[in-house]
């Protein structure tokens, strides 16, 4: 299953467009689920990102660009490329750095927990968001006592950045997900 998280503002924040930077992930799993017979979670995305509330960073593009399958198919040939945000902007390079040293730094990690979030797109979405005042979306959960990954919501509880699960984040978005439609028989 492909995970990629997105940052959305809140309803009451500006929109997008009219903040400085932005970066984003979202969990598609559950969208996926919901989407089997069709592509209508894909369109939804990018719908939502044409509405300024959805996003992604150049780092998750390029994660997806790696596995070649479908969900990087139509993240390169269906996605617009204003969808995902560059994040070599100084103000998230430099949250970047801060929450890359503070994983180091904490002795719950495991050495290779430490190394993989230092070279994963998850730091970045999440000083993205930080930077730019943005909701971090992870299917993710804090877990205090984990020490072979980093999960994200520890980080944003540390950094102190908004984050939402999935299934707020299409509450927020208003989504509806239709499995099927009965038309009526002709007579």
């Amino acid at each position: 299953m492909k995970f990629m998280q997105l940052i959305f503002p809140l309803t009451n924040a500006p929109k997008i467009h009219e903040l400085p930077a932005i970066q984003a992930y979202v969990f598609l799993g559950v969208l996926i689920v919901f989407c089997v017979a069709g592509n209508c979670c894909w369109k939804a995305l990018v719908n939502q990102h044409r509405s300024k509330r959805v996003v992604s960073v150049d780092k998750v593009l390029d994660e997806l660009k790696d596995e070649g399958d479908e969900l990087s198919e139509w993240a390169t040939d269906t996605v617009p490329d204003s969808f995902f945000k560059q994040t070599q902007d100084q103000a998230v390079i430099d949250v970047f750095q801060a929450m890359v040293e503070w994983v180091y730094a904490e002795p719950q990690f495991t050495i290779a927990a430490r190394t993989e979030f230092a070279s994963v797109a998850d730091g970045l979405v999440m000083a993205y968001a930080k930077a730019n005042g943005l909701i971090l979306v992870t299917h993710e959960e804090h877990a205090p006592q984990v020490k072979k990954r980093v999960p994200m919501p520890n980080v944003c509880i540390e950094f102190d950045i908004d984050y939402v699960d999935t299934f707020t984040m299409l509450r927020d978005l208003k989504a509806k997900f239709v499995l099927g439609t009965k038309r009526p028989r002709k007579r």
